[in-house]
Order: C-alpha cells, then sequence, then structure tokens
C-alpha cells in the first residue's frame, strides 16, 4: 500500500508560553493528542490542503506502516501511550518513517489488545503498540512476531467501586467491568490472588466503552481499568472509592511495548530502527518529567505529556483527559480565561510572573544584543503558537498578542519551530526559560525585551479533584520554578 504525502519541507513555526522542561515559549501541556508537522492527503484533497504556510512542498509515494493502537477516544482518534504517544503526536514517527520511504496510518479498537491482535493475525495491522499481556496472549497464539521496543515502564491500573466496598477483598460475589485479554484483566487477576481470591470468586463483565454507564445504571459494582476510565463515573455524577491501584508493587506492574509481525520486519526491516528512533525521540522531549521522578524512590511509572492548544488543554482538564494542564495568560486576555475557568469548574494556581523575552537563534544576527526592542526585530517574522479556533485571539498566550507584528509565521509543531527560527532568522515571544538540554542552548538565545506584557504562568485541576501520586510530584516541581 502505497500514499501520496504532502511533506512541508518549510511550514509555519510553532511557540507557546511554558511548557516545563522543554524551551519555554513552545506549547501548553495537557495529556491529549497534538498534530503531526507531515499532512497526510489524498490527490483528491490535496490542493485544498495546501496553504501559503507550505513555502516548499515535496509530493513523494510512501509505502504504508499500519499502527494498531489499544483504543479510541471520544473525538475518534486513535490511543497512544507514553513515549509512543509523544513521538507521534510530535511528529517524530511520521519524520523517521517519511525519511526511509514509509509513512503511518493507526487504526484503534473499543477492544483493546483483543482487536490489536486480531488486526495483527489478519494483517490488517503491521505493529500494535500496547500492554505486554495481550502482547504474550498474541505469540502464544501461535503468531511470529517480534516485541522491538519497550514503550512505558508503566501502565497505571486500578480498581474502583461503589461505596461500602473498601478492598480487594470486599469484591467477593460482585460483578466487576473489565476488558478479557488486556493488562486491566491481567492486574485484576493479579490483585484477587494478592487478596486470597480468584477470578472465579467474582463475575466478570466483559466491557469497553460502556463500561462507565454500566456502573451509573448499577448493572455492575465496580470498574477495573485505567484511572481516567473511572474518572468519567466521578465526571458524570458517579460515586464510589478508589480500593486498589498498582502503584509501587512490582509484581503487579503492567508494561507498554511495541510488537511487530515478523513477516513484516522481514520485507521492511528499516522499519524497525526507524520506529525505536522516534521512540527514543519522544522519550528525549518528555524531559520535562524527568524532574518529577528523578531523586525520587519509584521503581516504575507511566507518564504522557503533550502539547496542544490552549481550548484544548482547558477542555482536557475539564474532561478529565488530563489531570493537570499547564497555561499562561498576559494582561490582554485574563478576564476571558479566568471565565472560562469558572465555567469549566477549573481551578487555577500560579507559579510565577514572568517578563518579557524573544528567542532567536544563536546565528540569528541580533543574537548578541543584551536587549532588543520590538521596532528592532520588525524586519524579521515572529513565530506564533497556531491555536485554530474562532477564539485565537482570545485565548492567545503570546505575551503582546495584541501587537501587530509585520511578518508571522504560525504552526503548532515544535520541531519545525525550533528548525525554522534557524532557516529564516525568526524570533519567538515567550519568558526567557530554559530547559536544561543542551541541543537547544547550544542553538537558541533569550534576550529582555524593551516591551512589557507579563505572563502569569501557572497550572490547572479540577475543582475537588484529589490528585494521583505522580500528579502531586509533578506539582510538587513546577512549584520550584517559582524561585528560579
Amino acid at each position: 500500500m502505497k500514499k501520496k504525502v504532502v511533506k512541508r519541507v518549510i511550514a509555519l513555526l510553532a511557540v507557546s508560553v511554558l511548557s516545563v522542561g522543554v524551551l519555554a515559549g513552545c506549547g501548553n501541556t495537557a495529556a491529549t493528542d497534538a498534530t503531526s508537522d507531515n499532512t497526510v492527503v489524498t490527490e483528491e484533497t490535496k490542493e485544498d490542503t495546501e496553504t501559503v504556510s507550505d513555502i516548499v512542498a515535496d509530493t513523494t509515494e510512501y509505502k504504508v506502516v499500519v499502527i494498531a493502537g489499544p483504543g479510541i477516544d471520544a473525538e475518534g482518534n486513535v490511543s497512544l501511550l507514553g513515549n509512543a504517544a509523544v513521538a507521534r503526536d510530535q511528529g517524530y514517527i511520521e519524520e523517521e518513517l517519511n525519511a526511509i520511504g514509509y509513512t503511518a496510518d493507526y487504526v484503534g479498537f473499543q477492544s483493546a489488545g483483543v482487536g490489536a491482535n486480531e488486526a495483527l493475525a489478519a494483517k490488517e495491522a503491521d505493529i500494535a503498540i500496547y500492554g505486554d499481556f495481550p502482547a504474550i496472549t498474541y505469540v502464544a497464539g501461535g503468531n511470529e512476531a517480534k516485541i522491538i521496543a519497550g514503550n512505558t515502564t508503566r501502565n497505571q491500573l486500578g480498581i474502583f467501586a461503589r461505596d461500602g466496598i473498601n478492598s480487594v477483598e470486599d469484591l467477593k460475589g460482585k460483578k466487576v467491568a473489565t476488558m478479557f485479554g488486556t493488562t486491566a484483566y491481567l492486574y485484576l487477576s493479579n490483585q484477587l490472588n494478592e487478596a486470597g481470591l480468584t477470578i472465579d470468586d467474582i463475575e466478570v463483565v466483559n466491557a469497553t466503552v460502556d463500561a462507565i454507564s454500566l456502573y451509573l445504571t448499577g448493572e455492575v459494582d465496580a470498574i477495573a481499568n485505567s484511572p481516567q476510565l473511572y474518572w468519567g463515573v466521578t465526571a458524570n455524577g458517579g460515586q464510589g472509592n478508589e480500593v486498589a491501584i498498582n502503584g509501587d508493587k512490582e509484581d503487579l506492574a503492567s508494561y507498554n511495548v511495541v510488537i511487530a509481525r515478523t513477516e513484516f520486519l522481514d520485507a521492511n526491516p528499516e522499519v524497525e530502527k526507524a520506529l525505536v528512533k522516534a521512540l527514543k525521540r519522544g522519550y528525549e522531549w518528555a524531559n520535562a518529567f524527568i524532574s518529577t521522578i528523578s531523586n525520587r524512590d519509584i521503581d516504575s511509572y507511566s507518564y504522557l505529556i503533550n502539547e496542544t492548544r490552549t481550548d484544548e488543554v482547558l477542555m482536557n482538564v475539564r474532561d478529565y483527559k488530563s489531570e493537570i494542564g499547564v497555561l499562561a495568560y498576559s494582561e490582554s486576555n485574563e478576564k476571558i480565561i479566568n471565565k472560562l475557568l469558572r465555567e469549566y469548574d477549573l481551578e487555577f494556581h500560579p507559579l510565577m510572573v514572568c517578563d518579557t523575552y524573544a528567542y532567536l537563534s544563536k546565528t540569528h544576527p541580533l543574537a548578541d544584543r543584551e536587549e532588543l526592542s520590538l521596532e528592532e526585530l520588525s524586519d524579521y517574522p515572529c513565530v506564533l503558537f497556531e491555536q485554530t479556533n474562532d477564539a485565537e485571539f482570545y485565548l492567545s498566550e503570546e505575551a503582546l498578542s495584541g501587537y501587530e507584528f509585520k511578518k508571522i509565521l504560525r504552526s503548532n509543531d515544535r520541531a519545525t519551530s525550533c528548525e525554522m527560527m534557524a532557516m529564516l532568522n525568526g524570533f519567538a515571544i515567550g519568558t526567557g526559560i530554559m530547559i536544561e538540554s543542551n541541543a537547544l542552548k547550544d542553538a537558541f538565545v533569550s534576550i529582555k525585551l524593551k516591551e512589557e506584557d507579563p505572563l502569569t504562568i501557572g497550572y490547572i485541576v479540577k475543582k475537588n479533584h484529589l490528585l494521583s501520586d505522580f500528579g502531586k510530584l509533578y506539582i510538587s516541581e513546577l512549584e520550584k520554578y517559582e524561585t528560579k
């Protein structure tokens, strides 16, 4: 199978105000899907897809790699976890595959790993990224496959039950919703065994996306799955409590892996190397969380960080898709941000107020200056983060968002942004914060602007939400920025 792909060689630059652990000024933080910098189109739609932002475009035929994920979200997007999600959303998977003449198609299944295994067996998918248990069952079923990479070190799993069920032992004789053949099922079985019970001591109800409705209507007594699923219960008015979570128990851990059909790898050996390279880049990009788990006595963990638009950050936290969101506002949009926070039942916790800086490549003609004015930068393109909705002006997180720049480049992809800042002598406006990344510090500088439009940076959470232990750790690291 082949597709024609319009690959943006010169695209819009992406800039944001803050993403903890990355170059501040390049995106918002939330656990949700972002947009790749490569656009897959058909010949019929190619003309409509190209815009003036595609200064240079190269149309190439690519072989298609079909990658199966363990689920589909409410918007119909294929769910991935960990480094794979970051690598996809930042465009790394597409970039690495394009470099060897391939492109990726993603398929997801409400039946999670079971559906992914069926697609692999039917040769409707080439690679799957999911939990270790379905990978084991796929190979145990006589299918030839190879695990080519580990994707995360821990799948977050737990058991949520009705009031009155306060321990795993209390599940005896109860109806529990989970999914057969998945890591959640294995986790439930292991928890029961540790409590002196077996899977036969409960009634398992095989449920996918209907688990929430089954719980709300009283048809099941508990849910064994990821915390995001039972957060949906509380979001819809359901009551209950968390009776177990995998936490730090190594014997109850479940891991996320990347598995490929042996036949596919034999015919396309270069894909394995490209995918592993993309996953490595995703891991490196997620450096934002390294300070959260460094110096912590945690054996296993699973995190997902994602950059996206301001409105999506707000909605993702509102809808429990993200536990924490990081954003910023200036005087120009403070009122609208506060209005949305009230409407969405969110709490904003300020971390700092930052002065206004310009980010430039070290090769920029003005990179040696100690201070700059917008007038001095007027001959160079300003790089703005693309909100891509009708409320873009009101939700912009750049300082000086009301200033009329002569030259503007917009994008929602960081990798292209940084590359083009160097190629076009562009500049971005932000907080001046730089992460501990040699690659970025060797390539960019932040210079104080004479014009002032301070940015208030902070994090948002759902009101009355009980943070997970990892959420608490992350916030404690965010709060350290107050003194930096």
